[in-house]
């Protein structure tokens, strides 16, 4: 029961982890089609 919990806590925390590195990714993406089309 612990270690599904501990599983559970793990994996949302890599989907988190996940999300915002592609966030972080798709500004990066528009900040480098900005400085191209400057």
């Amino acid at each position: 029961m612990l270690a599904e919990k501990i599983n559970g806590i793990r994996m949302r925390v890599q989907l988190e982890f996940i999300l915002s590195m592609k966030m972080r990714y798709k500004e990066k993406g528009k900040v480098c089609l900005a400085k191209m089309k400057n």
